[in-house]
């Protein structure tokens, strides 16, 4: 049997107005993402990266995010999502950080900019269990 090779493409979300938005979740991230494989190549690149493009992690205060898709269409993914200029219509570029073969690298890069970028991250009373919980689900993170 063949071992079914991913990479890891570690990123952040970057806003052009500087706001976060806290409503924007996982699923309508990968909903973004299809949309761009599907517009920059068509039907058939959205067909061979559907299989494995996932949105494993985002923590929308830090705006990391963690994508894994297969090994074969890594560029693919990763020249699709560079063209990303409007979300939610908002602009937002990404700012990629690394691409990596295994979850521990990726868990890696994501909390060294985290802990880079953002050593004294003021985050208010009522979103600090929601920040908790976006942490404790990249520590736990899983293939």
């Amino acid at each position: 049997m063949v071992r079914f090779k991913n990479r890891y493409l570690v990123f952040e979300l970057i806003w052009k107005d500087g706001k976060r938005d806290e409503s924007l979740g996982e699923s309508a991230l990968l909903n973004a993402f299809r949309e761009l494989v599907a517009q920059n190549f068509g039907d058939h690149g959205l067909g061979q990266a559907l299989a494995s493009l996932q949105v494993k992690y985002y923590n929308p205060f830090t705006g990391v995010c963690v994508i894994r898709c297969s090994r074969d269409q890594a560029r693919e993914v990763w020249v699709a999502l560079s063209m990303l200029t409007d979300l939610r219509n908002r602009t937002a570029m990404l700012h990629f950080l690394a691409i990596t073969g295994t979850v521990q690298n990726c868990k890696r890069a994501a909390q060294s900019f985290t802990s880079k970028a953002y050593p004294s991250l003021k985050i208010k009373e009522k979103h600090k269990s929601a920040f908790a919980q976006a942490e404790a689900r990249l520590k736990t993170m899983e293939i």
